[in-house]
């Protein structure tokens, strides 16, 4: 039996086999994909592995949320531009980031296919998603309120939007650009200003 991992070691772990996977595999498909050239470049054993996926999917779904996080994360260096426009900004995050996979897919097999396994596996996928924008918005949220915004947010809501943003990456590589980024731009200033409301204070 192999010796217990510590929290900071499975997320080392973990980290280098989405970078690994991300360098291996960039330019093809995920049908290319080979576990046993994933873990030598690694350095951990095929057990070790499944320690940590149960299958390629698993680790390809793992791999959008790592990428996600980043762009996200990424995105919001700045909380003071959200100010302008609160709801757009959030708007935005969400569009710069389905525009980008599908931009990706457009041009790289292996996201593509990524598409796929994300519209095959779509209520983790979206749950994912959602938990990775949960946090930033509950920073934007306490960000807002500190400088003198009311707030008021249906979580329930935002998570439904994201799910039909989802929706139409998944049947949005049969949509020719700009129309498809016309239709995702509406879709989310519509609905995310129905359920998340941002309004300056009087004297705020």
């Amino acid at each position: 039996m192999g010796r217990a991992y510590t929290d900071e070691e499975r997320e080392e772990i973990r980290i280098k086999l989405l970078e690994n996977a991300l360098e291996l595999y960039h330019d093809k498909d995920v049908k290319a994909l080979n576990i046993r050239d994933l873990t030598k470049k690694a350095g951990i054993s095929l057990g070790c592995f499944y320690s940590f996926y149960k299958d390629k999917d698993d680790l390809i779904l793992d791999v959008i949320k790592y990428r996600g996080r980043q762009k996200i994360l990424n995105s919001t260096s700045d909380y003071k531009n959200s100010l302008k426009d609160p709801v757009g900004y959030v708007s935005g995050m969400i569009f710069n980031y389905i525009t980008d996979l599908k931009t990706k897919a457009e041009n790289k097999k292996m996201y593509e296919d990524v598409i796929l396994i994300s519209a095959r596996k779509s209520p983790e996928y979206e749950d994912a998603f959602y938990k990775l924008l949960e946090k930033v918005l509950k920073d934007l949220i306490d960000f807002w309120e500190e400088n003198g915004y009311r707030v008021s947010a249906d979580s329930d809501g935002i998570s439904y939007v994201i799910t039909g943003a989802s929706c139409m990456l998944a049947g949005g590589v049969r949509i020719r650009q700009p129309y498809f980024d016309d239709m995702l731009k509406e879709f989310l200033d519509t609905n995310l200003n129905r359920y998340l409301k941002v309004e300056k204070q009087i004297g705020g």
